[in-house]
């Protein structure tokens, strides 16, 4: 039922402002899966326009939110602006399009760009990310204060998806617990995560929970860990444009 008015909304979507969804998927915390029972739907989408949109003199809008009834928060980037972003290595946009809860995708698009991610995938500034997602969070913690279990996995996901980069000099999946079986941590660590993950099934999203100080001086660790083990990558080259522009080119003038 869900799925049905996620598509609907989609096509109210395209009707409103006349482009065309090449790919649409849930992002955040069912896409990693780890829901709460209060967690909205966090639908992330890519769509194109007409070939005349790509000729105007203007500058104009390229996203769309919106937020419909049913928890359903839409939010969708115009091609030419994801492209841009996926050229620079684009987190967000990475692990959207390897997201295991899939909308909508029309045509090859997501099979193609998806072969380009490791072309364009640049571990450094992926794990610079990631550490900039977590950091906000450790405050609180590192006080000594209990924390949001949301905000607690806001810390976990992104310092262990920086291990998986770190090790395997990939993207990292979008479901935690794939990365958690790939990079195998500590057996208490582990425990943790898996009871954490079971806990937050039931509980709201902002309720808060003393973290025990193993984990807490773990999270420190890692914090201090990452930034001197990145220091130690070889420096990335940008790639060029054409793979993209291809990509572009034939999702905008040949329909595909």
């Amino acid at each position: 039922m869900i799925t049905h008015q996620i598509i609907v909304g989609l096509r109210d979507i395209e009707q409103q402002h006349n482009c065309r969804v090449l790919f649409a998927g849930e992002s955040g915390s069912r896409a990693w899966g780890f829901p709460s029972p209060d967690s909205d739907y966090d639908v992330r989408f890519f769509y194109v326009h007409p070939p005349e949109w790509y000729l105007r003199l203007d500058d104009p809008k390229d996203t769309l939110e919106w937020f419909a009834p049913g928890d359903l928060d839409y939010s969708g980037w115009e091609l030419r602006k994801a492209l841009r972003l996926f050229a620079k290595c684009n987190q967000a946009m990475n692990e959207q399009l390897a997201s295991p809860i899939v909308y909508e995708s029309n045509g090859d698009f997501a099979q193609r760009i998806r072969e380009l991610i490791p072309v364009y995938f640049n571990p450094i500034r992926v794990v610079h990310r990631y550490i900039s997602i977590a950091k906000p969070f450790t405050v609180p913690l590192f006080q000594g204060e209990p924390v949001g279990i949301k905000s607690l996995f806001y810390i976990l996901r992104p310092l262990l998806g920086s291990e998986w980069v770190i090790q395997f000099r990939t993207m990292p999946p979008t479901e935690f617990v794939r990365v958690l079986d790939g990079i195998t941590p500590d057996t208490d660590l582990r425990q943790y995560i898996d009871a954490l993950i079971v806990q937050k099934e039931t509980v709201a999203e902002k309720d808060k929970i003393a973290v025990p100080p193993p984990i807490v001086d773990w999270i420190r660790a890692t914090c201090e860990r990452l930034p001197k083990e990145i220091e130690q990558f070889p420096r990335h080259e940008q790639p060029g444009w054409e793979l993209l522009q291809q990509l572009m080119n034939d999702m905008v003038f040949a329909g595909k």
